[in-house]
């Protein structure tokens, strides 16, 4: 957890987006630090001495991790953002409307007089007001997608279509979860006289 937060955006609730090779390689670090902890916890002056040993002889991947470990002091008390490297919108919040496009919430905040991009990280995962305005990621976000995709029923009898504004109203409405659905959709599953397709005409479909 510990190595995720440092690396990886926070989405909160615990929950991280990074790349599936950072990803991989987040998880062979921490099988490595443990395998160092178990081989070297029953010799804790062994083990002092290999931590404190910036030459020690072991994998490099676990000398990098543990000196910088050793060697950048974290107030692990504040919570850590990551700057998401995909674009984002600045929005009118009456209206609805899209104002401006930011590479990057780094570049949004520094571009809106704010020291760095934290203030609106919080508020675009949040869904609340910064400086004035909401934030969103453009088009729709990665952790939205998921959940506010539009779906079709259509009965398999009749071809008789009911949309729905999200998969999980689509879901509710089957008596299935919205990750069942998506499945069902993925698959071209026909259950109970109806398949389901995304609605790809929403002006809000990716």
């Amino acid at each position: 957890m510990f190595i995720l937060i440092q690396n990886c955006l926070s989405l909160g609730q615990n929950k991280f987006e990074g790349s599936i090779n950072n990803i991989i390689k987040i998880f062979e670090t921490s099988v490595k630090l443990e395998e160092v902890l178990i081989n070297q916890s029953k010799d804790i002056d062994s083990l002092l001495e290999l931590l404190s040993d910036t030459k020690m002889n072991i994998n490099t991947n676990v000398t990098n991790v543990i000196n910088e470990t050793t060697t950048n002091v974290i107030n692990h008390e504040i919570p850590v953002v990551r700057k998401a490297k995909r674009s984002i919108d600045k929005i009118n919040k009456d209206t609805g409307e899209v104002l401006a496009t930011y590479n990057s919430i780094e570049e949004a905040g520094r571009l809106c007089n704010l020291t760095s991009g934290n203030a609106i990280g919080y508020a675009l995962r949040e869904k609340r007001v910064c400086k004035g305005f909401l934030w969103r990621y453009s088009g729709v976000s990665k952790e939205e997608q998921f959940a506010e995709q539009p779906v079709i029923k259509i009965c398999c009898k009749n071809g008789e279509k009911t949309y729905f504004k999200t998969i999980a109203e689509a879901g509710k409405d089957a008596n299935i979860s919205a990750p069942g659905l998506r499945m069902r959709i993925l698959t071209d599953v026909h259950a109970d006289n109806f398949h389901w397709v995304f609605n790809k005409e929403a002006c809000h479909y990716i």
